[in-house]
């Protein structure tokens, strides 16, 4: 962690790993999940979610997403929200210029590894293919303005819950590609073919999804000045070592600010 010392993230961070070490000790762990956030100005706590979304948004307009994001639970409700933000900052339903993505699978192409957050610098043509659709476009890592990269991205997976292809979409554009290499006389299975597998535009465009709320999951390995947590009542689902997990891996993305929507959880 990179937060100062006797941070507010810190303690709440610290009380989250020792209720995490009862699980594999002899210590009752607790039967319900508590968060209890000291009051510094560290912390916020807001009294509903729609309060602390809204205050998001306007951390988001005024300071850019290297500075902030929203943390949720699940890759449905990182939709929703997604395309609420979208929405408020004006934008139509396609993608456009400026707008932030994360990157869900390493591509062989472009520098983009999964977990990146990047920027649409300019976008092109738009391309169907084996009943996907493809955009061209520039593109650059979140926190380098300066080198940007061309190449080809999926738009399908922008308004799916999923964050990549199932296993069927998959099959689908092998099958694309299988009967273009054919009509090129390159059988499957050879050297070539495996060549060109590598080096396919559409088998590696960028699989992308928006940035500006991202899963937990997701959230790991990244940092933020301030970090808005929508972890919500739906906890009770997940075992409880995992829950408080996840709370840790959240509250410790913040190396400044934690902000969280008052719930039955926090005490």
């Amino acid at each position: 962690m990179r937060q100062e010392s006797g941070s507010p993230i810190i303690q709440v961070a610290n009380s989250l790993r020792s209720i995490l070490e009862s699980f594999s000790s002899s210590t009752e762990p607790p039967k319900h999940l508590r968060i209890t956030p000291f009051a510094s100005k560290g912390l916020s706590l807001y009294k509903d979610a729609h309060q602390m979304l809204s205050r998001y948004f306007h951390t988001l307009n005024d300071q850019g997403a290297e500075y902030t994001t929203l943390i949720c639970q699940s890759n449905r409700r990182r939709l929703m929200l997604n395309q609420w933000i979208r929405r408020y900052q004006g934008k139509s339903a396609q993608p456009e210029a400026g707008d932030v993505l994360m990157i869900t699978q390493n591509n062989l192409l472009l520098p983009f590894q999964n977990g990146d957050q990047i920027v649409i610098c300019h976008l092109g043509a738009t391309i169907r293919k084996a009943g996907f659709r493809f955009q061209e476009g520039e593109f650059r890592f979140l926190h380098s303005p300066t080198l940007s990269y061309k190449g080809l991205m999926m738009v399908d997976l922008l308004h799916l819950p999923q964050i990549n292809l199932t296993i069927e979409d998959q099959r689908r554009l092998i099958m694309d590609f299988s009967y273009r290499m054919q009509e090129e006389g390159i059988e499957r299975n050879s050297e070539k073919f495996h060549d060109r597998m590598k080096t396919d535009p559409y088998l590696n465009a960028l699989r992308v999804v928006y940035g500006y709320a991202i899963t937990c999951h997701k959230s790991q390995g990244g940092e933020w000045p301030e970090v808005f947590l929508d972890m919500n009542g739906q906890l009770g689902r997940f075992p409880q070592p995992y829950l408080y997990q996840r709370w840790y891996t959240a509250i410790t993305r913040a190396s400044q600010h934690v902000h969280l929507a008052d719930q039955w959880y926090i005490s």
